[in-house]
């Protein structure tokens, strides 16, 4: 309902407004997007869609610019280390994306809408679902074409997602999930070194069936899943080369979960996993192609138990074990304890965990520069976490404060100059996170979080020395709804980034703070209309030094509920 209200088109927008996110993008819709959770790399969070994971790419990091929010019930978000549940690349934290739920009742419907607006832009959606008592399906899908501002700045994506769930015998439930992606983005390059005929195509998809046991007592899941992300890049100049990325990945992962009594859950679980790495970069001068190919494997197995104590006080440990072909072996664990003073309306909560991110395949591929490092060890992460929250005034007030910690050790940095990476010292990232919900009055509700962080990173090489990029010390969000009537809303947020810096060169980074608007109007039970407007105040910033972002921009749009 949130993502609907806020009018969210891709999942990082919905996970921008979350305090402890950083979203940076190489300027307009459809340009590489990297997101920094608690000032970790892009390439430590990972992507999930309903436990699968998403394949992360040639650069470890998801096609967040083309994730669509199809098809989707709700996004969660595991803030910190979460390598013990969900495996390699937790050292930022996790974000699952849970499919619309459908399965269980009598019911059916479905939407279509489509919306215009700013520098050519247009969109057309849809979904549709049947639910029964032993069988449900859901899809959603959409495509979308703009034209941006700069010259060689078009984006045109379509994408749909889909669930199906049937009850084979009491208990026993068949799934099945599918998605698939494709994307095409003009690349216009920086203001200094301008690109015309840049292009490039990304095309993603995943398959997945699985089967779910579940009583009273015991719940198996089990599924295998399919995915391939190619990646095509057309590039001019001086440099111009035809480059094609491709990697294929197959998995399998069970998870049981068992309750030893009223107050213990265990849980255990495991996984294989192998992935078919291809990059062959074809110059167009007739020189000699370079070719990379690579095939890891990865079996693991993680045990963790839930235990309450009492009503008010409850503690979550686990353990994790991890076998790569080609890196040492890993090992992770977890420690979590939840204390709740009902009279206060008062939780207290800490954790201790850590967690690990692989080399990506662009490490290991561009590990062939000056300085020779053998990439064959996970980057490794201690990470530390208190936190309070407390509601107040009959629940009208919700504030939280949390304060964070994690250090990683062999974090892996990249020297542009000679496309070298190497091992970096210790990467430290410490912070608070402050956040106030208001319901001010019944048709009034405001927000604001800010974000504080420290990140410290030193390795000898002067692009790494002292504070990590694009990770700004101070982050500021905010929101306000107003429900004027029954059927028209309106609301306002607020995003704004200040002292960081970027990398080549070594300066410091312009701050930025972007308001946007959005009103929505159910017309009849059947008919609504919506309408946003993107950077009210028209600021002129680059979210990535050299790569301006979007003016002001404004859509109007329509749907159709059946």
């Amino acid at each position: 309902e949130e993502m609907e209200f806020w009018q969210d088109r891709r999942v990082v927008d919905a996970l921008e407004r979350e305090a402890g996110v950083t979203l940076r993008s190489n300027g307009t819709p459809g340009s590489v997007t990297s997101l920094f959770l608690r000032g970790a790399e892009s390439n430590h969070t990972s992507f999930f869609v309903d436990g699968r994971r998403l394949n992360s790419g040639f650069s470890g990091q998801s096609d967040l610019e083309s994730f669509m929010a199809n098809n989707v019930g709700s996004v969660q978000l595991q803030k910190g280390a979460s390598s013990v549940n969900y495996g390699s690349s937790g050292i930022g934290g996790v974000v699952d994306v849970r499919t619309a739920s459908t399965y269980g009742h009598q019911a059916e419907g479905g939407s279509i809408e489509s919306e215009l607006g700013s520098n050519e832009y247009y969109r057309t959606g849809g979904s549709a679902f049947v639910a029964r008592d032993e069988w449900g399906v859901s899809i959603g899908g959409s495509a979308l074409s703009t034209n941006n501002e700069r010259n060689n700045d078009g984006f045109e994506s379509q994408s749909v997602s889909g669930r199906f769930d049937y009850r084979i015998v009491e208990n026993l439930t068949f799934e099945f999930l599918g998605m698939f992606s494709d994307s095409e983005k003009e690349v216009p390059g920086s203001v200094t070194s301008p690109t015309l005929n840049d292009i490039g195509e990304t095309e993603n998809w995943l398959i997945s069936p699985g089967l779910k046991y579940a009583t009273d007592e015991l719940t198996v899941h089990f599924f295998y899943s399919r995915g391939e992300f190619e990646r095509e890049d057309l590039s001019s100049g001086f440099f111009a080369a035809e480059t094609v990325a491709d990697i294929k990945t197959d998995e399998v992962s069970l998870q049981i979960d068992y309750t030893l009594s009223d107050a213990a859950l265990l849980t255990l679980g495991g996984l294989y996993r192998n992935d078919e790495i291809d990059r062959v970069r074809s110059p167009l001068n007739n020189s000699s192609p370079s070719v990379y190919m690579e095939t890891t494997e990865q079996a693991g197995g993680f045990a963790q138990l839930l235990y309450r104590f009492n009503d008010a006080f409850e503690v979550r440990g686990g353990v994790r074990y991890d076998n790569y072909s080609d890196f040492d072996e890993s090992w992770t664990g977890n420690l979590e304890a939840i204390y709740s003073i009902p009279n206060m309306q008062m939780t207290l909560f800490a954790k201790i965990a850590t967690s690990y991110a692989p080399p990506t395949a662009l490490d290991l591929s561009s590990d062939t520069g000056p300085e020779q490092t053998v990439l064959n060890e996970a980057e490794k992460a201690l990470s530390y976490e208190l936190g309070i929250r407390q509601k107040l005034f009959e629940g009208r007030i919700e504030w939280d404060l949390i304060l964070f910690r994690s250090e990683i050790d062999d974090a892996i940095g990249f020297n542009q100059n000679f496309s070298d990476a190497f091992y970096t010292d210790e990467l430290t990232t410490e912070g608070v996170e402050v956040s106030v919900d208001y319901q001010i009055i019944p048709k009034v509700k405001a927000g604001i979080s800010y974000t504080y962080l420290t990140a410290e990173q030193g390795s000898g090489n002067a692009n790494y020395d002292g504070r990590p990029a694009r990770r700004p010390r101070h982050t500021v969000q905010f929101s306000v709804k107003y429900q004027a009537t029954d059927a028209v809303s309106f609301g306002a947020t607020g995003i704004g980034y200040f002292d960081s810096e970027e990398i080549f060169p070594r300066e410091d980074h312009e701050d930025s703070f972007v308001v946007d608007l959005v009103a929505n109007w159910d017309v009849t039970d059947t008919w609504s209309i919506f309408a946003r407007t993107e950077n009210l105040l028209d600021e002129e910033y680059e979210s990535v030094r050299g790569y301006p972002s979007l003016g002001r921009a404004a859509y109007v749009g329509a749907r159709l509920s059946f």
